[in-house]
């Protein structure tokens, strides 16, 4: 089970941080390019790090014609520079459903044409609330955001108790991340862990079940990754043990 961290693709891959995994986060928002994701690629094969692309924003159910070409279009390019995965977004319909006709279909069709090329997994990050819905109608492979269930107002440590065990089966990453409190942006989450928070205490009982899924640390302040991935080395070392 590698761990690993989340940089943004603007950023820089600390060397002095470890990990196995290394979450490359392109949002559209911010005018990621692939030669932003590119550069940090390479640096991660120079380092000998597995990675996976995150695209954030781009949203598979777009159904106007010109905005899906450029969306698909760019993330082809995204699922061809990561062999090994893509991790996209659940979504909904405009006026906040679950996604159903012609948005349903174009989500469909965008996570068909991708998956032949590479592996995508699905993350709560829409409407955890609703996920396990989502997860079973849509998702071979699924990313599960600890941070994101916390932020939703669900207990963590019972999500995971309870998740069935095809969902387990399904689960190729993880995000952890606390919730701990609005930032002036307005976000509750991606702050760094602490011993006594229920996201640490979630993931140790996902372990418990679940011990191949990749970990990635999805945190904002950079001094907190360490401490965060320091936090969860020990759980790892207990279920290698078990």
């Amino acid at each position: 089970m590698p761990l690993g961290y989340g940089v943004l693709s603007s950023g820089n891959i600390d060397s002095n941080l470890s990990g196995g995994i290394v979450q490359v986060s392109v949002f559209k928002e911010w005018g990621g390019t692939t030669q932003d994701v590119s550069r940090l690629i390479e640096r991660c094969r120079d380092m000998g790090l597995r990675y996976v692309i995150h695209p954030v924003g781009y949203y598979l159910s777009e159904t106007r014609e010109h905005e899906r070409a450029q969306t698909l279009d760019f993330l082809r390019r995204l699922a061809e520079m990561s062999p090994d995965a893509i991790i996209v977004h659940d979504e909904g319909a405009p006026w906040g459903a679950r996604l159903e006709g012609i948005f349903e279909r174009c989500y469909v069709r965008a996570v068909e044409e991708l998956s032949t090329i590479c592996r995508v997994s699905i993350e709560n990050a829409h409407n955890t609330p609703d996920i396990r819905w989502f997860w079973g109608r849509y998702a071979a492979s699924i990313t599960l955001d600890i941070g994101h269930v916390e932020a939703a107002g669900i207990n963590s440590i019972e999500f995971v108790n309870t998740l069935d065990n095809e969902t387990i089966e399904k689960i190729d990453f993880v995000h952890i991340h606390k919730c701990n409190g609005k930032r002036s942006d307005g976000s509750n989450d991606h702050w760094g862990l602490d011993d006594q928070c229920r996201e640490l205490h979630a993931l140790r009982q996902l372990l418990k079940r679940k011990k191949s899924a990749g970990i990635i640390v999805e945190v904002v302040e950079h001094d907190q990754i360490l401490n965060t991935l320091k936090l969860i080395e020990p759980l790892m070392m207990e279920e290698q043990c078990s």
